[in-house]
């Protein structure tokens, strides 16, 4: 044994009872008196405090509400022997240390087996204007130690918070009515660091933006949204419904940090979308009945810039009519019903799928409606609807008629249109149709050759006969293709006086 080991031991021997620290290890450790410390007074005890990097007491800048990582407070004897298991408390005089996340006023830790407690300081947001703060490390000493606080002061400079950075991405071009995923916000300091945990509120000029709920928070009493700890926010946005023109949306991210506000705006770029019949015209005359089916044809396309652009639109649209006069006829299947859902097709510029057609068996007007499901667009079509002829009766008076020259060349021809219940169908257009002419000369006609019928479904021309006798057949052909009798007109010439 050295001397030296032998003057410790003996002194130890004589002192513990009097709850003086012991020990024959060279090692220090908290309650124990280091050889060059005989007295017991503690100063042999070394505290320092170092800042991120080994930074020196009033080397470091911190901005408000920043945190800045890597202090270490360390604690040893005077001859440089590690002090474990002993509690250094922190004491900022602004701020909050070990930070995140317990955002304490004061905090601290026992020392490890390097005698070292790490820790991190983080900047309160109220500061509006640069100062420096002390920040304390202290160890309460034994009364073995000599009793009292050893304490370390260390300078922290502080400085108000630079405007945050906004950044917003996401689709520039889209549909109207369609909710694009995708969007997103990034929140950032001016060294380029994202900024955890920012409410950031977000509107847009007209649309509906829909963040998750459960990450709402409030910043100066506005509705906002929290980042993740990469300084994000995701979003979805929707605008608004068809307007039939181009339209700019501006969506607005708004943020403040340590008293500091920052902001961005994103321009969005909404396209009109076609979303139309495209079949029978806008107020065409069908004819009542099964027989007279119309079929409806459709145009359900994108501009193909938008986020969701095509060619087509495949997706369920509702058909539906002002009342229960008209029904639909899907696919050649009677539906018997005044309301339908079809498919369109992205193949067929968004015409449907299956062949859709629309039938009365009453005369008037029916507006069709059509909706998307999925986008709420709407499109409106007029089909007139009128009686279809069942009886077309054509009379020619006389039956016998000179050639012409003559003042008894003409006869005059009358048709009726009259439908199922035997009631005159008016506005029908008919035409008077020359079967057979009795000759070859140009002057034989039926003039004029167009009529629609009145009031009373009647319609009237005439004809003419040429200088050559015969036999002449006319008819009347209704414009939906049903034809009247035959007359037939006999052409002589005239009897001698």
């Amino acid at each position: 044994m050295s001397l030296m080991s032998f003057l410790r031991a003996a002194l130890c021997s004589t002192v513990c009872l009097a709850a003086l620290a012991c020990s024959t290890d060279d090692e220090g450790s908290g309650g124990l008196l280091d050889a060059d410390d005989p007295s017991g007074s503690g100063s042999s005890l070394v505290l320092t405090v170092e800042g991120p990097d080994g930074a020196s007491s009033g080397q470091v800048t911190v901005e408000a509400g920043d945190i800045a990582e890597g202090f270490v407070a360390t604690l040893k004897t005077g001859s440089g022997k590690v002090v474990k298991d002993r509690f250094i408390a922190l004491t900022p005089d602004q701020g909050f240390v070990n930070a995140p996340p317990s955002n304490a006023n004061t905090g601290g830790d026992n020392t490890d087996s390097s005698g070292e407690v790490e820790f991190d300081y983080q900047a309160p947001d109220t500061v509006t204007a640069a100062r420096t703060i002390d920040l304390v490390a202290s160890v309460e000493l034994t009364s073995s130690e000599g009793g009292g606080t050893l304490e370390e002061e260390f300078q922290i400079k502080l400085t108000k918070a630079s405007a945050p950075t906004l950044v917003i991405t996401g689709p520039k071009n889209v549909a109207p009515g369609v909710t694009n995923a995708g969007y997103r916000v990034t929140v950032t300091k001016a060294s380029g660091a994202q900024v955890p945990q920012a409410c950031v509120t977000l509107r847009a000029t007209s649309g509906t933006i829909t963040p998750p709920a459960e990450t709402t928070c409030s910043e100066s009493g506005l509705t906002g949204y929290t980042t993740t700890d990469a300084g994000i926010k995701t979003f979805s946005y929707r605008p608004p419904s068809p307007t039939g023109t181009d339209s700019v949306v501006n969506i607005t991210a708004e943020t403040t940090i340590g008293g500091t506000s920052g902001s961005a705006v994103y321009q969005v770029n909404i396209l009109p979308d076609t979303f139309q019949f495209t079949s029978p015209a806008e107020n065409e005359s069908v004819f009542v009945g099964i027989d007279s089916k119309e079929r409806l044809r459709f145009q359900w396309t994108r501009d193909s810039s938008t986020q969701t652009g095509s060619a087509g639109v495949s997706s369920s649209v509702k058909l539906s009519t002002d009342s229960n006069r008209a029904l639909f006829v899907v696919n050649n299947a009677i539906t018997g019903s005044a309301t339908i859902t079809a498919t369109t097709s992205a193949s067929n510029s968004g015409d449907f799928s299956e062949p859709v057609y629309i039938y009365s068996n009453n005369s008037g007007q029916v507006e069709v409606q059509a909706e998307d499901e999925a986008t709420g667009q709407e499109a409106t079509l007029l089909v007139n609807f009128v009686d279809g002829p069942t009886q077309i009766n054509l009379d020619a008076t006389p039956l016998i008629v000179n050639t012409s020259p003559n003042a008894g060349r003409f006869s005059n021809l009358e048709v009726t249109l009259l439908n199922g219940a035997g009631q005159p169908i008016e506005g029908v257009e008919v035409e008077f149709l020359l079967l057979q002419a009795a000759g070859t000369s140009v002057n034989e006609r039926v003039f004029p050759e167009v009529q629609v019928t009145n009031e009373s479904g009647e319609a009237t021309s005439r004809y003419e006969a040429g200088p050559t006798e015969g036999a002449a057949q006319v008819r009347v052909r209704a414009e939906n293709g049903a034809l009247s009798n035959i007359r037939e007109i006999t052409v002589a010439e005239p009897a001698e006086e």
